[in-house]
């Protein structure tokens, strides 16, 4: 009867995981994950860890308005993100990364731009990289990082959660 009881559950508890819509909502179970920032107006933090998206709302004040929900990646996604961390070689990137060519002398800045932090830990290791993208030319590291933050970003915001989240007020002052 215990042995019953207790096989009940362990399926109960499998098919809950697999088929709820709170399994979207539980932490990634994976050494790899990250952690995103993306900074203009409105600023949005995604951490694939604890499945946590915030939105700022933008509008007047502080703190500024925002919105939370979970989300989670597919494992289709996570594997996807995971390939093109490895393919631009993220771990080899600088902490604080510029994005121009070495020796330019002639550089356009533009405003506004994005701001970016993307954290990953993926083989027992972890790497940060911070990064203002504002200024042209730029290098194939740039590009690379630029299209990989692309990628997550769109896999975000094709996200149902994220759609569920109220838009922006407005501008940010």
């Amino acid at each position: 009867m215990i042995r019953h009881a207790v096989a009940s559950f362990v399926v109960a508890l499998f098919v809950f995981t697999t088929t709820s819509p709170m399994a979207a909502a539980l932490p990634q179970s994976t050494d790899f994950g990250f952690r995103l920032a993306v900074r203009d107006c409105p600023t949005e933090t995604f951490d694939s860890f604890s499945g946590l998206f915030t939105k700022e709302l933008g509008g007047p004040g502080f703190p500024r308005p925002s919105a939370t929900t979970l989300l989670a990646l597919s494992a289709q996604q996570m594997q996807t993100v995971s390939a093109n961390v490895a393919a631009i070689e993220f771990f080899d990137y600088p902490a604080r990364f510029v994005g121009i060519p070495i020796g330019q002398h002639e550089v356009t800045t533009t405003v506004p731009y994005l701001s970016y932090r993307l954290e990953v830990r993926s083989g027992g290791r972890s790497h940060a990289v911070s990064w203002d993208d504002n200024s042209k030319p730029t290098t194939v590291a740039a590009d690379r990082l630029r299209n990989l933050l692309s990628l997550i970003i769109q896999a975000l915001h094709d996200h149902p959660a994220y759609k569920q989240l109220p838009p922006a007020i407005g501008g940010c002052e």
